[in-house]
């Protein structure tokens, strides 16, 4: 019988396919759990940029009314307007 093919090599291959495979099994579960999380991530991040979109939108349109009165203010005290 020659030497690579003994009941001890063959058992020795059969134990490292088998490790592999799992490690291959795990890495995968790993890299899956990974993306999920990350797609989780990047959903959330999206929906705060919406977020902070329509807040800076409604900021500014404050901003602008604030600025509208306080040039009629001005132009009523400068007697601009009656």
């Amino acid at each position: 019988m020659p030497f690579f093919s003994t009941p001890a090599l063959y058992h020795q291959r059969a134990a490292l396919i088998i490790s592999n495979r799992k490690a291959d099994a795990l890495a995968e579960r790993r890299a899956r759990s990974r993306f999920e999380s990350l797609t989780t991530t990047l959903a959330n991040l999206y929906i705060q940029t919406q977020t902070v979109s329509k807040n800076v939108a409604h900021v500014r349109y404050q901003v602008a009314q604030g600025t509208h009165v306080a040039v009629l203010e001005e132009r009523v005290s400068l007697g601009l307007m009656a």
